[in-house]
């Protein structure tokens, strides 16, 4: 009976234990600080950059729940637009077809070949504006570095309720990697 209660002790334990391991690891990532582009170090601009925008946007997305496109768009602190949009079609009825997310593409810093211009942070919407009303005033302004105002005030208010990066960003950054290597042994 003893060895009972010293297992059932033991378990609760051990269950004590793993939830605040889980709920210490949950604040520390909500509680990670905003770094500047500054802050990261390397010999590469482009991977200081994309060290940057994963850090501080994707790594952090928690500090961006909840709050507002414009909250999240004013931290970029980078030349950027909108690349793309992510829609979802309607299921049918007279449910409506919804803009679910946007890509804020990170512009190239001159006019010669950059690996930025591919790179991208996903923006997911909690209340989604309908399709045909951004439909009617994206514009992407792809040489501008802004974002157009009328996009901007549609958008500025909706609630995040997700952010991810580009999902090709891991090959760039060993293709950017590989080619750094490349540049340091000829």
């Amino acid at each position: 009976m003893k060895t009972i209660q010293f297992i059932l002790i033991f378990v609760c334990f051990g269950l004590s234990v793993g939830q605040a391991q889980t709920q210490t690891q949950a604040q520390t990532s909500e509680n990670l600080p905003y770094r500047s582009l500054e802050s990261f170090q390397s010999n590469a601009q482009m991977s200081d950059t994309l060290q940057y925008l994963e850090y501080n946007f994707c790594e952090r997305e928690s500090q961006y729940v909840g709050k507002t496109v414009a909250d999240l768009i004013k931290d970029i602190k980078l030349p950027h637009g909108i690349v793309s949009h992510v829609g979802r079609m309607s299921t049918g009825g007279d449910s409506p077809i919804v803009i679910t997310g946007i890509y804020v593409g990170i512009k190239p810093f001159s006019n010669e070949f950059n690996e930025l211009i591919d790179y991208y942070v996903l923006i997911y919407f909690s209340d989604p504006p309908l399709a045909d009303d951004f439909i009617k005033v994206f514009n992407r302004e792809k040489d501008s570095g802004t974002m157009p105002s009328k996009t901007y005030d549609l958008i500025k208010d909706l609630k995040v309720s997700h952010v991810t990066s580009n999902p090709n960003i891991i090959m760039k950054r060993k293709k950017m990697q590989k080619a750094q290597e490349n540049k340091e042994s000829n």
